[in-house]
């Protein structure tokens, strides 16, 4: 069975008109850039283990800069003087699983320069070692996020964590660890508001710095985080760091427990899970049309744990080319009870508009995108002749999903149950229901994935029993969306869980 694979920050699910394609670096190109410049919107650009030495910029394209084995291995380093940046954003681009390292001769340039749009910065590392340089400076217009990275500046002689320098853009800097070394000439800065730009930040740690412009926010701190240290040098966090399950109450990491500060969680111990999922065609070989076809399969989902598993199941193809395209339908919310087994048989369109070749139909249970606990596939081959009538678009019909989509039995010693969105995916609106066991103070709100509260549905005293309230996202982007149910009050253990759902407009 598939093991606890990868984690990613869940963002905006969207099915594109055409396939995304997947660049490798160092495999198709030798050099990040040469990589960023074949791509077009929507690519990634995954860059394998290795040091590169030179200097990124991503203009005029919105793609996903994506390392596979994360910041201890993958490296963009600069040096020497002069204004160049290890890596220059001027798109709402993702960038992910980095170390940025800037060091020469007195500088004012950034490790990293967020120039324009609202890029997607997570979990890198990004250090600058020399007089006066600045870890990120952000300027521009947009909304840029800066969530769970790692700042470190090592010189004695004014380092910048963030430096704001447009009073336009607004950015989210949220889980992030800023650790510089004192300065004998005056401050260093944590986050330095140089325009007086609206900033949102919280849940940092600031250590050895001040902020300017701007004063501590919610959940921030300025302790040395203590990370393991040696030789070489490690910015993981010891097991007793501050910055251990002090991050975005509402954000978890691979563990599942609350988020951690910097660019390197806390592993205090992986979830695995046995459920498992089958895929079965009807019909062996499975040949489609040159105009498009269809195929009939039948997938079973069983759960043998003696507890209930809310999960995800979610289909993906694999292309000719060898790129995972999807996924092809909205990932589907299962909460699969003890001892749980059941199939479905179902009936998946592919378009005729596709290329001719070789494909891979998959289907993954887990928690989408990146924690996959079982997953199963067979293949099928696109024709060049064939067919009568073209098909348009990608659909699946069949057997519903609603019995795997039942809430368990609810626990009434328990004070409260969160039994979730439906629908789920949705668009505009949806019904998020709880049962109370007592008298409770409620509080149920909802969040994007920046950590900012969008809306509070009930702030007040429920009586027992059922309760459904429902959320309009008429006036919110299409994404995923987190739910925090707090209930307390006289007699009642404070408890809080909190579920996901995602806006399909």
């Amino acid at each position: 069975m598939s093991k606890l694979i990868t984690f990613f920050i869940a963002f905006a699910i969207l099915i594109p008109s055409s396939f995304a394609a997947t660049i490798h670096v160092p495999g198709n190109y030798a050099t990040i850039q040469a990589g960023v410049n074949a791509a077009a919107n929507g690519d990634t650009v995954l860059v394998g283990p290795g040091t590169y030495t030179e200097s990124v910029t991503i203009q005029n394209v919105t793609i996903h800069l994506l390392t596979s084995n994360g910041p201890d291995a993958t490296k963009i380093i600069r040096t020497g003087s002069g204004l160049i940046s290890c890596l220059t954003v001027y798109t709402s681009s993702e960038i992910r699983g980095f170390t940025l390292e800037r060091s020469g001769a007195y500088l004012t340039a950034a490790t990293l320069q967020v120039l324009d749009g609202s890029p997607l910065v997570h979990h890198n590392l990004i250090k600058c070692i020399a007089e006066g340089v600045i870890c990120v400076e952000i300027a521009g217009s947009g909304s840029p996020q800066f969530l769970n990275n790692t700042l470190y500046g090592l010189d004695d002689d004014f380092n910048y964590g963030f430096k704001v320098t447009s009073s336009a853009v607004c950015p989210t800097i949220k889980n992030n660890i800023v650790y510089l070394n004192p300065s004998i000439f005056g401050p260093e800065y944590g986050i330095y508001n140089q325009a007086g730009a609206a900033i949102i930040h919280t849940y940092n740690d600031f250590y050895q710095c001040t902020l300017s412009g701007t004063s501590l926010g919610l959940g921030e701190i300025q302790t040395n985080p203590l990370f393991v240290g040696g030789s070489p040098y490690s910015y993981h966090l010891q097991s007793n760091s501050p910055c251990i399950d002090t991050g975005v109450p509402i954000f978890t990491d691979p563990d599942f427990t609350r988020s951690d500060m910097g660019c390197f969680y806390y592993d205090q111990g992986t979830l695995s899970v046995n459920v498992t999922v089958t895929l079965t065609p009807d019909t062996i070989p499975v040949q489609i049309p040159a105009s498009g076809g269809s195929f009939d399969y039948n997938i079973a989902v069983a759960n043998p744990e003696a507890f209930s598993v809310p999960a995800n199941v979610w289909f993906m193809i694999t292309l000719p080319s060898g790129v995972l395209w999807g996924p092809i339908q909205n990932p589907i919310n299962v909460n699969l009870n003890a001892g749980f087994s059941g199939n479905r048989d179902r009936t998946q369109f592919i378009r005729g508009s596709i290329s001719p070749g070789s494909y891979t139909y998959h289907a993954y249970i887990g928690l989408y995108p990146g924690i996959i606990w079982d997953h199963s596939c067979f293949g099928f081959e696109k024709l060049i002749t064939g067919g009568e009538s073209e098909v348009y678009d990608w659909y699946c019909t069949g057997e519903s999903f609603d019995e795997w989509q039942t809430t368990p039995e609810i626990d009434i010693s328990a004070e409260f149950n969160l039994r979730g969105a439906y629908p789920n995916p949705f668009n505009p609106s949806t019904a998020i229901s709880y049962q109370l066991s007592a008298l409770s103070f409620v509080n149920l709100a909802v969040y994007d994935l920046s950590g900012r509260k969008v809306a509070e549905l009930v702030n007040g005293w429920r009586d027992i029993g059922s309760h459904e309230v429902t959320f309009d996202a008429s006036d919110l982007s299409s994404g995923m969306y987190l739910y925090k149910l707090h209930v307390s009050g006289s007699g009642v253990i404070p408890t809080i869980d909190t579920g996901k759902m995602v806006l399909m407009k």
